[in-house]
């Protein structure tokens, strides 16, 4: 694992964390994650993309601008 990746690993571990998904200790959340590294089985990026989607299914949609009315 890179250094790069490693930072990744620790803000997602700290989200996991904040959000109350780790059972047992950060530690062991990120020993795990360091594991799956090291079996080829850690996919960064598939994580990233499933907290984006997460994240901006808990955003509010944003009101619709209303287009004014041109009269004929």
């Amino acid at each position: 694992m890179g250094d790069d990746c490693a930072a990744i690993a620790l803000m997602i571990t700290g989200q996991h964390l904040a959000d109350g998904e780790i059972r047992a200790t950060p530690e062991s959340y990120f020993r795990g994650m360091i594991a799956r590294d090291r079996r080829g089985e850690l996919n960064i990026g598939h994580t990233l993309f499933g907290r984006r989607e997460i994240i901006g299914s808990l955003r509010p949609e944003r009101p619709k601008p209303k287009r004014a009315s041109v009269p004929a």
